[in-house]
């Protein structure tokens, strides 16, 4: 809604002046002579940024003259420039209330109303100037604040005012059919597009949108038609690739949909949004397309827009959902080389190094986001789950008491909280203690499956409440068939009940999927395999465990096992 240049030309300026000495006079010539020196000081301060003194010489100039309307709009402009919109609305008010009359101080005030969230009151400011100068700039204005505060048809009404006083203009229509759209007036909408598509016959984009309006309408057949007519505009058009793949993602041919969404990914004259809506689409919708055919639609943004952060981190979520986890941790950390200030993704790979039980990754991953967010609670809570699960018990300590001190247990991160504090004692051999912040983890009732796996897993470890852990690892499975740790949890149960031949079966499903390798599957197939006497399956999945931290115990392992 910004319509302003901070520095207003010195000549209007002084020229405002002249209102002002007629009706406020001075005490002698010597008085305004001063007030006019200083207001023109004034002005080539802020020709050269120099703000501060700016500020100093318009003070002095309402000290001398506290009706100068034009001084307290200056200082308003100087605040709204620096982002101190409160003293910027103060200092509006004060010039509306001298002249208010003057659409610039009403322009200026609403715009400060607005950064303030005083939504009415720039409603009541921008109506006011729009009725003293009913300009194109103050019909926007005073439209989008309608549409903000959701007021569509008093929009629609607006834009049909502006159409009477200043003829029909097509950007207008396509708001009006839009606001149509919001508003669920779906034919009116289709009047508003056709009326467009008449007015500029030649105009891709706008036969675009009204395919569009018939996709979200459910009008399929009238699709093809309107299709028809784009490629006689440009039959290579990439909006017209995209119209046919959503044609043919609408009737299910899913080589046809591919081929086109492809040409279209690969078009400029697709806007870089529109493509990753579709994407986004394939992502969380559809299943129509082979992993492969994703890859390769993913393959061409990276090549069109290979310094997008949002393509990696989508095509991340892609790869999260089909549980390829160490090609999602790839991605995602490629989304943060280029974008570091984004926090959901700095959680997306923190949770992604715990699935994976990267737990190293998972410590210097947040080290490094301590450098961006070092206030961030999240980064504290996963900086003591990291220190836990590395053996550094005392900093988890240290990380925990921060993140108390951040009223943690208010917070909507308190069930993970909860879930490290168990995590912690669990570590420190306090079944008790481990045990009750679990259940308060547990009862907050607004965990992943993954989480509750975790949950259970500790359960069973600790060797309580065996049944509340089995129905939750049941849970789990039934919910996802091809997760690997679910397996894991379930065999890690059964070896506690003794009951081999079932916690083999377990083993054998968390190892025949993909479980990226993760040591303590190995580790504890190999402890299964020992158990039925099989100590050449044991040593097999044992040496396959090892690493940096275990070695020296899975060494006992085999030594004792042959």
């Amino acid at each position: 809604m910004l319509r302003f240049v901070i520095i207003l030309s010195l000549s209007f300026l002084l020229a405002a002046q002249t209102n002002t000495f007629a009706q406020d006079g001075f005490k002698s010539s010597d008085q305004r002579v001063e007030y006019l020196d200083l207001f023109s000081q004034a002005g080539i301060f802020l020709l050269k940024s120099q703000t501060d003194k700016a500020l100093q010489y318009y003070q002095r100039c309402i000290e001398l003259n506290p009706k100068s309307s034009a001084s307290y709009f200056q200082i308003a402009n100087i605040h709204f420039g620096s982002g101190n919109f409160q003293a910027s609305e103060l200092f509006a008010q004060k010039a509306v209330d001298i002249q208010p009359s003057n659409v610039l101080y009403l322009n200026l005030l609403a715009d400060a109303n607005l950064k303030n969230g005083n939504l009415d009151a720039a409603l009541s400011n921008t109506k006011k100037a729009l009725e003293l100068y009913p300009s194109y700039e103050n019909y926007h204005a005073l439209t989008e604040l309608y549409i903000s505060s959701g007021k569509f048809s008093d929009a629609i009404s607006l834009l049909d005012s502006f159409e009477k006083n200043f003829g029909y203009d097509i950007s207008n229509g396509v708001r009006k059919s839009e606001l149509y759209r919001m508003s669920g007036n779906l034919p009116d909408a289709e009047k508003e597009l056709m009326r467009i598509v008449d007015t500029d016959s030649t105009n891709i984009y706008y036969r675009f949108m009204l395919a569009g309006l018939y996709f979200q309408t459910g009008q399929i057949p009238k699709v093809q038609p309107v299709i028809n007519q784009m490629e006689k505009i440009d039959s290579e058009n990439g909006l017209v690739y995209l119209a046919k793949s959503s044609l043919c993602r609408a009737t299910l041919k899913v080589d046809c949909f591919y081929q086109n969404l492809i040409r279209s990914l690969e078009s400029d004259d697709v806007l870089f949004s529109e493509k990753l809506m579709q994407l986004s689409i394939v992502v969380t919708e559809e299943q129509l397309l082979t992993p492969n055919q994703v890859d390769s639609l993913f393959s061409v943004m990276k090549v069109h827009y290979p310094d997008s952060s949002s393509v990696y981190s989508l095509y991340a979520d892609y790869l999260f959902f089909n549980k390829e986890y160490t090609k999602s941790i790839k991605e995602l950390s490629s989304a943060l080389s280029l974008n570091k200030n984004d926090f959901i993704r700095w959680r997306k790979l923190f949770h992604l190094y715990n699935i994976n039980e990267d737990y190293q990754h998972l410590d210097e991953t947040v080290n490094d986001a301590f450098s961006y967010y070092p206030e961030q609670l999240d980064v504290f809570l996963y900086a003591a789950l990291s220190s836990f699960l590395t053996g550094h018990l005392s900093d988890g300590e240290d990380y925990l008491i921060q993140a108390e001190s951040f009223g943690v247990e208010e917070s909507s991160s308190a069930y993970f909280f909860y879930f490290i504090k168990g995590v912690y004692y669990y570590l420190k051999n306090d079944s008790k203690n481990s045990l009750e912040f679990f259940n308060k983890y547990f009862l907050m009732g607004n965990s992943s499956h993954f989480m509750l796996a975790q949950y259970a897993f500790y359960l069973i470890q600790m060797n309580t409440k065996m049944d509340l852990a089995e129905r939750i690892i049941k849970q789990c499975v039934s919910f996802d068939q091809t997760n690997t740790y679910f397996y894991y949890v379930y065999a890690n149960y059964f070896l506690k009940k003794n009951d081999l031949k079932s916690s083999e079966y377990f083993i054998d499903k968390s190892l025949s999927l993909d479980h990226c390798g993760i040591s303590s599957i190995y580790e504890l197939a190999g402890d299964i395999y020992s158990k039925n006497n099989n100590c050449e399956k044991a040593v097999l999945y044992w040496n396959k465990a090892k690493n940096d931290s275990n070695t020296q115990k899975l060494l006992n392992k085999i030594k004792n096992c042959n």
